[in-house]
């Protein structure tokens, strides 16, 4: 994680994987924006975005893509490929052992990569809304709006409009 945040290759909204910070951080960030609206005698927004199933997600070819996007070695990616392929799952009932299923998409759990990888995976993520600020720990995701009462319908749309925008 290091060489992520001294080259400037980690997204200055994402809160996770980084030096002092944590949930705890994340959290005291946005509450410090709430109150500032609050100040400013606006209402604010906010959407929690959570993704299921976070870490088994992640397609290796895209994650391939992205460690290329902000410059690791094509030997590193390599070795990143060789570490994701041939890994296989089963699922054990009892004395039962299901047939073993070839993983397209994972990081392997137990890893100590897991929270990086996943990291460079959404890093690309938190510009994509064009209304809302974003905030961001690992897989939790917040979108932030403060806006005067009377804006309320706009404002509405405007999330909708940047919650579709990170869908696709």
């Amino acid at each position: 994680m290091p060489y992520l945040v001294e080259n400037d290759r980690l997204s200055v909204y994402q809160s996770g994987n980084k030096k002092w910070h944590s949930t705890e951080t994340s959290l005291i960030h946005t509450s410090d924006r709430i109150l500032t609206a609050i100040d400013q005698n606006k209402t604010s927004a906010v959407v929690f975005l959570d993704i299921s199933k976070a870490f088994d997600s992640v397609n290796h070819d895209i994650l391939a893509n992205k460690l290329q996007d902000i410059g690791w070695s094509p030997s590193a990616i390599q070795w990143f490929r060789s570490y994701f392929s041939n890994r296989y799952q089963a699922v054990r009932i009892n004395t039962a052992l299901s047939e073993p299923l070839l993983m397209r998409s994972g990081v392997p759990q137990g890893s100590i990569l897991r929270p990086l990888l996943f990291t460079v995976y959404v890093n690309d993520l938190p510009p994509i809304p064009q209304h809302c600020s974003t905030d961001c720990y690992v897989d939790d995701t917040k979108l932030l709006m403060s806006f005067q009462v009377q804006d309320c319908e706009p404002t509405t749309a405007a999330m909708n409009d940047d919650l579709v925008k990170l869908r696709n």
